[in-house]
C-alpha cells in the first residue's frame, strides 16, 4: 500500500451514503476510526466470542477504500482457522465478495492484489471438495475481455 492507503478511511471512504445506508450504519459502527491494529484485534475479539459473521458482512457494503484497508485484517483473522481447517468463514468471505462484485461487475484493479492474496490462501487450504466455493470468486479475479 502506498503512504496515502495507509491512513485510516475517512467516514466517506467506509460508507459512502455517509451511513444512511442500514448496511453502511453497521460498518461505521465496527471499524469508522479503527486503525489496522485495532481492527486485526477487533476482528479477532469477534471471532473468539463467534461473532466474526457480523464483521464479515460488513465487507459488502462499506467503500472501496475501507474495503482495501481493513480487508487485510479480515484475512489475517481467518488465516490460521484456514489452516487448521475451519473453512466456514472463508466460504462466507467468499459468498460475500460475489455479493458486493456481481459477475457482471469489473472488481477495481487496486482491489485485484488484496483478493488474489485471498484466493490463494483458500486455494491452497480448501480440500478439493470444497474448491467448487472458489470458481465465483475466481470468475471475478481475470479481466474482462480474456
Amino acid at each position: 500500500m502506498n503512504k496515502l492507503n495507509r491512513q485510516i478511511p475517512s467516514l466517506e471512504e467506509l460508507s459512502p451514503t455517509l451511513g444512511e445506508d442500514l448496511d453502511e450504519q453497521q460498518v461505521i459502527q465496527h471499524f469508522f476510526g479503527l486503525s489496522e491494529s485495532e481492527a486485526k484485534s477487533t476482528l479477532s475479539q469477534a471471532r473468539d466470542r463467534g461473532k466474526l459473521h457480523l464483521y464479515i458482512e460488513d465487507f459488502a457494503h462499506m467503500g472501496e477504500r475501507g474495503f482495501l484497508y481493513y480487508f487485510p485484517a479480515l484475512v489475517d483473522t481467518i488465516a490460521k482457522d484456514l489452516q487448521e481447517g475451519d473453512l466456514d468463514d472463508a466460504i462466507t468471505i467468499a459468498d460475500y465478495i460475489c455479493i458486493r462484485y456481481p459477475k457482471h461487475q469489473t472488481i477495481p484493479l487496486s482491489i485485484h492484489p488484496v483478493l488474489g492474496g485471498f484466493y490463494a490462501l483458500c486455494e491452497k487450504h480448501f480440500p478439493q471438495r470444497k474448491k467448487v466455493r472458489l470458481v465465483k470468486l475466481e470468475t471475478l479475479l481475470v479481466p474482462k475481455g480474456e
